[in-house]
């Protein structure tokens, strides 16, 4: 016997030796678990149309002339495209009503490309194709043919592929997918402890954390403090829903605490950004190219359906996100990771900021190559979803919605990590009205931004705005997709300035400046290997419409006052502004404030203290953000250093502990006397 012959026999021995010390109740839930992840695989449509390319353009050696079999590129491995389409073929194979549905001459073709790519050994330069991408393919083609996979084949793969792979190594996203992996190792190989031990991975990473993973106001994190909402919260949120789904009624379902963390999770963090079948730009992180944000909101989607079942007690949450009636509305202050989100039934706004505990973008596999501003204060309007549909190519990064920034800067390139370097940044809400300010950082250009989110407008305030710089200074109002005519009181206009306290109007929403502004449109072409230089060169064309404020360069303390008014028409911007309930009360280095009626929304970069009409003063001992309603304050730490604040008003003294630990940022309330 040869040693090749002795390794394989003893590879069988011990592969198949755990089956004769199973219990039937195994062999019955891993019956149970196969027919559910079947069930759940095969909701999905066949895909008939491209299995029939598939299987009539593979040479005999089993492999396809579209694939690039030599790739070198680290994000987007292009390689792994050879077991995805067999992930394809593998999955109309198994599917009844596929015209392809246990069809001979197709199962051969997919025995052909896997035993192709365990022969060539194909490896990436990137861990995660290696270890995530092409182990879940190979997989899934497994499980549809099930046994009929040759068992030379499943060993060679055992050997080759699947033996070595640690999903204990990893830390949150990564580290539920590597569960998932680790669970249809078990299931294909009828192995329990490795399903048992793929489960504890996965459930294990259903929590909140200061790490990576679920945070407690509900955003998600990776790779750091970072915003991970439309990429690894994608990730890791989809293999945990769809492993609810095809592991409840066994031993292994999710328990009922975790579920309500997972719930939780959703529904006030991803369903924010949802909108108009679309994930919002802010919320997609570095991954926005062509069909991105589409298709994240599809996965997303397909995870409140899938929920609708497992969690009973939110069915009618998911079912009314499900059947657009435009919930959740109000505002979510994410007060963990620097950025917020406001929604209305006809508009949404999100907001990114980032701060020496936050990072704001990353630069990773060469996505969103020019995103260094992505979180120095990004603000997105969406009314109808075109607002920036596919606009990144011809965008001026430099120009980003929002931004405060020097034009010249020599690089727009962020680094592995990107943050701006000050401790002061935060969010506020009482749930229908928000609060968000930071003190923006860069080089030697600084900036006190603040914004203030009402049901009807959002209040966009800058001051101290200072520094030697480059170039000259602007900050821009809005650059997005030119949808429509541009109006101001005096009627239609294109490339111009309008003086301070004038009037823009385009695509529904109205800019109200208190700056000269200077307003553009411009008819652009471009490539979106601008964003993505690795991928492939995809030409971009269209029209840009923009306004922005000139600070001019080294300003110093220069200011910026502005008001957008979602969902309005043009003649009604006059009768719009002098019906607004909003006032601005301050706009210093000290303090930036408005009122909303006789409420106040205010942002204390010091200790200061502020008039705020006829007899009426407030005063705070410390930096905050703070809402004074009629029954009681609103108060949260933008520093995450105070244990405690004291607030004056007219004179009578109140006094109140900040959150701490995992809550630091969070709100405090004080009832009023």
């Amino acid at each position: 016997m040869s040693k090749t012959s002795i390794i394989r026999s003893i590879f069988l021995v011990l592969l198949v030796a755990p089956a004769f010390c199973k219990a039937q109740d195994f062999h019955d839930t891993r019956a149970k678990i196969l027919e559910q992840f079947l069930a759940y695989r095969l909701t999905a449509s066949p895909k008939d149309k491209q299995v029939k390319k598939y299987l009539g353009e593979m040479s005999a050696e089993g492999t396809w002339s579209f694939v690039n079999y030599e790739s070198t590129r680290r994000g987007g491995w292009p390689t792994t495209d050879h077991l995805k389409y067999l992930d394809t073929m593998a999955h109309a194979y198994a599917h009844p009503k596929s015209t392809f549905y246990q069809n001979q001459k197709l199962k051969s073709a997919i025995l052909k490309g896997l035993n192709h790519w365990l022969e060539a050994g194909y490896k990436s330069k990137n861990w995660y194709p290696n270890q995530i991408t092409a182990p879940r393919h190979l997989l899934r083609a497994f499980l549809y043919l099930n046994d009929q996979i040759p068992k030379e084949m499943s060993e060679s793969a055992w050997v080759k592929m699947l033996k070595w792979l640690r999903p204990e190594k990893r830390t949150g996203s990564n580290l539920v997918i590597g569960a998932e992996i680790e669970v249809m190792k078990g299931v294909f190989y009828d192995l329990p402890k490795v399903v048992k031990k793929g489960v504890g991975y996965l459930w294990s990473e259903v929590r909140t954390t200061t790490e990576e993973g679920i945070q407690p106001d509900w955003c998600f994190h990776q790779h750091g403090n970072q915003q991970m909402f439309g990429n690894y919260g994608l990730s890791y949120s989809s293999r945990v829903t769809e492993w609810a789904y095809i592991l409840r009624g066994t031993a292994y379902e999710l328990s009922e605490d975790k579920l309500q963390i997972h719930s939780n999770f959703l529904l006030n963090g991803p369903a924010w950004f949802l909108w108009e079948d679309k994930m919002d730009l802010i919320a997609a992180g570095r991954q926005y190219k062509i069909g991105d944000l589409e298709k994240k909101q599809q996965v997303f989607t397909n995870q409140f359906q899938l929920m609708a079942q497992v969690d009973r007690e939110r069915k009618k949450d998911y079912k009314t996100i499900l059947s657009k009636t435009y919930c959740p509305t109000g505002h979510r202050a994410y007060w963990r990771s620097d950025c917020a989100a406001h929604r209305e039934k006809d508009w949404m706004a999100s907001l990114a900021m980032s701060s020496i505990r936050v990072i704001g973008t990353e630069l990773t596999n060469m996505e969103s190559y020019l995103g260094l501003h992505n979180s120095d204060g990004r603000l997105l309007i969406t009314q109808t979803g075109q607002e920036y549909h596919h606009i990144a190519p011809l965008w001026d990064w430099n120009r980003l919605p929002g931004t405060t920034c020097d034009q010249n800067l020599e690089t727009l390139v962020p680094q592995k990590k990107t943050r701006t370097t000050s401790p002061f940044a935060g969010s506020l809400d009482d749930g229908q009205m928000g609060i968000s300010s930071m003190h923006y950082h860069r080089n030697d250009l600084s900036a006190k931004k603040s914004w203030f989110f009402t049901k009807d407008e959002i209040i966009c305030l800058g001051a101290d705005i200072s520094g030697r710089t480059k170039g000259e200074v602007f900050t821009s109002v809005e650059q997005s997709n030119f949808l429509g005519n541009i109006t101001s009181p005096n009627g239609a206009i294109k490339n111009t300035s309008v003086k301070g306290g004038t009037w823009v109007h385009h695509n529904q929403i109205g800019y109200h400046i208190l700056n000269e502004a200077h307003v553009k449109t411009a008819s652009l072409e471009d490539n979106w290997k601008k964003c993505f230089p690795t991928y492939d060169s995809i030409p971009a064309r269209g029209d840009v419409f923009s306004i922005y404020i000139n600070h001019g360069k080294d300003p110093k303390e220069a200011s910026y006052a502005y008001t957008i008014y979602p969902d309005v028409v043009a003649k009604k911007m006059d009768e719009t502004i002098a019906k607004s309930r909003v006032k601005i009360v301050s706009n210093t280095a000290s303090v930036q404030a408005v009122k909303v009626g006789q409420e106040l929304l205010a942002v204390f970069h010091e200790a200061a203290a502020l008039e705020i009409g006829e007899n009426q003063k407030i005063e705070v001992d410390r930096p905050c953000l703070l809402m004074l309603k009629k029954k009681e304050i609103l108060v949260s730490d933008p520093i995450h250093d105070s244990e405690s604040i004291n607030v004056n008003i007219n004179g009578k003294q109140y006094s109140a502990s900040f959150p701490l630990e995992d809550q630091r940022g969070n709100k405090t309330i004080i009832k009023l006397k």
